[in-house]
């Protein structure tokens, strides 16, 4: 890969810090700290370039799937595993919802039955008491 020259302006406390860092690191120079600096955002942009970024309360016991996840390496980092967890956790609130529409639903046509009889006794005791 061919490499392009290019001049970046920084302030001046930026360029201090960055310099701090790279001697600190052992970087060969201002320039490799510079390439080094850039590699890392673009590594952590290059994939995010068309998501969102979102902090989040989750339960416990989902932290707790997706550490299992990567620890028992059925993820192959955290991303991976919050997406499986995620995955799973919406599985298990749509077999909730729909268990629990089919339920009401069934208490509701129970009771729809339910006043359809008490009506229906309702009419024949008023034409059994009018005799």
């Amino acid at each position: 890969m061919g490499r392009e020259r290019i001049d970046v302006r920084v302030e001046t406390e930026i360029l201090e810090e960055l310099e701090a860092i790279a001697f600190r690191d052992g970087a060969k120079g201002r320039s490799a700290a510079v390439r080094e600096a850039v590699y890392f955002y673009i590594d952590e942009k290059k994939d995010t370039w068309n998501t969102d970024k979102h902090v989040l309360k989750i339960p416990k016991r989902l932290t707790d799937r997706i550490y299992r996840l990567v620890r028992n390496k059925d993820a192959t980092d955290f991303d991976d595993a919050i997406k499986a967890a995620l995955r799973a956790w919406c599985k298990e609130r749509e077999y909730d919802l729909k268990h629990g529409r089919y339920e009401l639903d069934r208490l509701v046509a129970e009771n729809m039955e339910s006043d359809i009889a008490n009506e229906e006794m309702a009419r024949v005791a008023k034409k059994v008491s009018k005799r």
